[in-house]
């Protein structure tokens, strides 16, 4: 258990052997201020009020917000549409092109994973989206040229596919979880 739900409990000794476990060097003052903040004089009883949702109304918007717009930002449409996609565009092997796209989207996850600290959750977040916009409207000219006759590049279709794994692995699939 963490110290400070120990120590919320009433469970001093137990939460100073956990910060000790948890801590390398000094633990006193982290536990003098522990133990002061989050129990009364008894040891026994929480003081003051109980977080309630309320006191994050922020955080919460914030997350719903982007766990909405994680399902529509379209990743089930390509997902689901890639193979017909790949076929569109006339290649040969439409089955190892979207194992190709699916294993590409788990590998960007793993770079978000790197960068998320250096890079910035919002940054990566504004780059997945510019990212994602391009190839929405790619993928859009494609699909309406292709269907009213017009010039209609193959790669441009494989390029708007590989731009949405990649602006997607690296933001709209993994940092809204992180967040």
């Amino acid at each position: 258990e963490s110290p400070k739900w120990l120590a919320q409990r009433g469970r001093t000794l137990e939460a100073q052997l956990a910060l000790r476990m948890f801590r390398v060097g000094d633990t006193t003052a982290e536990e003098s201020r522990l133990l002061d903040d989050d129990t009364t004089a008894s040891g026994s009883h929480i003081q003051g009020r109980s977080p309630q949702l309320s006191d994050y109304r922020k955080s919460v918007v914030v997350v719903v917000g982007l766990m909405f717009f994680q399902q529509f930002s379209g990743v089930n449409a390509i997902m689901m549409y890639a193979t017909d996609v790949c076929s569109m565009a006339g290649l040969d092997n439409v089955e190892a092109a979207t194992m190709a796209i699916m294993v590409a989207q788990l590998a960007f996850s793993f770079v978000t994973a790197a960068l998320v600290e250096t890079a910035g959750r919002r940054s990566l977040m504004q780059v997945a989206g510019a990212l994602m916009c391009v190839a929405h409207l790619g993928l859009s000219y494609y699909m309406s040229a292709l269907s009213e006759g017009r010039w209609a590049p193959a790669w441009l279709a494989l390029t708007s596919l590989c731009l949405f794994i990649v602006g997607f692995g690296v933001g709209m699939g993994p940092i809204p979880w992180i967040i």
